[in-house]
């Protein structure tokens, strides 16, 4: 009798402890599911002045209120928190999908309602259903980026001939006013060229003068006055002299001596002192001179088939 009574409570014991791990184990999964109140209703859905709206009920002061919402550039976390703002009661708000996925804030209102949805609000979940032929028009809506792309196109045929017109208009008065400052200068800076250019030309020719006679002095000196043993070590020294002057050229100049190069820094030197004693603002016809080339390169960009989006 002491051994059935004995074997009959450790069997309820250890019935109690396998009753007691079941229940255990199944609060633990249970909490590691989204917490989704047993309460629910129905949010309507319906339209208003071509904008989708939504009925919700909020928590704290009971009454229903309608959210109108921008398809093409509100989100879900826009809705959300449009509905934190208008009752501070909201705590905790989220959508979901039927299969019970939590939908992204970043979602866009005409990708949220191509299928129903579930709206969860505090404790209290809310379904939301979208009729078929609202889904119809929301499948049909073009994406944010198009409808930029689209009125852009619009735009452009709408202006972009009047517009070319106006700013041609504006270039052509621009480019006519600096030329009418830029010819008397014109006129000045032709002349002043000539005559640096003639006077360079005086240099090059002084130049080789000056070794033709150079030449001749050697040459007599060494056939007539005195002997090659003589005149040697003269022409080295000469020789050696214009290495010097060379390199003197390569430090005042930073530039390497070359005939062209020399005969273009004459030629710059002797037009701005000509263009100094006349009283020539060179500085104010280089600046004008940059900005009808300026000006010419937005007139021919404007007649660009390319910059125009027309085939070339």
């Amino acid at each position: 009798m002491e051994m059935s009574l004995t074997r009959l409570l450790s069997h309820t014991l250890r019935r109690n402890q396998w009753i007691g791990r079941c229940v255990l184990s199944r609060s633990i999964s249970l909490s590691q599911k989204p917490l989704l109140s047993s309460q629910t209703g129905i949010s309507p859905l319906f339209f208003r002045n071509g904008n989708p709206v939504i009925t919700v009920s909020l928590p704290s002061k009971g009454e229903d209120c309608d959210f109108m919402l921008r398809p093409l550039s509100d989100s879900v976390g826009d809705f959300i928190d449009y509905m934190k703002k208008e009752d501070g009661g909201v705590e905790r708000a989220a959508l979901y999908t039927k299969g019970g996925t939590k939908i992204a804030k970043s979602t866009r209102i005409d990708q949220l309602f191509l299928e129903d949805f579930d709206l969860l609000i505090n404790d209290t979940k809310y379904h939301v259903s979208v009729p078929k032929d609202y889904k119809e028009v929301f499948e049909g809506t073009k994406s944010l980026t198009d409808a930029y792309s689209l009125i852009h196109q619009l735009y452009s045929s709408l202006h972009v001939d009047k517009y070319q017109l106006v700013k041609e208009q504006q270039l052509k008065a621009q480019l006519q006013q600096v030329q009418t400052e830029l010819q008397p200068l014109e006129e000045q800076v032709s002349k002043i060229s000539q005559s640096a250019r003639v006077n360079n030309n005086g240099f090059v020719w002084l130049g080789l003068g000056a070794m033709c006679l150079q030449f001749g002095v050697l040459s007599r000196l060494t056939w007539c006055e005195y002997s090659w043993d003589i005149i040697e070590p003269v022409t080295y020294f000469i020789g050696y002299g214009t290495l010097l002057g060379m390199y003197a050229y390569y430090i005042i100049t930073r530039q390497e001596y070359i005939y062209p190069d020399a005969r273009d820094r004459q030629f710059l030197l002797t037009l701005y002192r000509l263009a100094r004693k006349q009283g020539l603002d060179l500085t104010r016809y280089n600046e004008l001179k940059d900005a009808a080339a300026n000006i010419d390169l937005q007139l021919r960009r404007l007649h660009d088939p390319l910059d125009l989006n027309l085939p070339k």
